[in-house]
């Protein structure tokens, strides 16, 4: 087995560091695309004439719904 050197460590600790900005920014990503939906469906039942407090409830609903299929 070849004995890592210093060099190997420091590129190991970039791949690894590139990995996680990488994986961050799914994250990011995704929570965007999260939090577009749900003011998309609340706004769509706002403009149905819903209160805030109904139009909260059902979003979550909703979005329960797509969760799950």
């Amino acid at each position: 087995m070849k004995k890592k050197t210093p060099g190997d460590v420091f590129d190991l600790h970039q791949k690894i560091q590139s990995e996680l900005n990488a994986q961050e920014e799914k994250q990011r990503s995704a929570l965007r695309r999260s939090l577009s939906e749900t003011k998309a469906a609340f706004d769509f039942f706002t403009d149905l004439g819903h209160d805030s407090t109904t139009a909260i409830a059902l979003t979550d609903i909703a979005l329960a719904n797509v969760l799950e299929e």
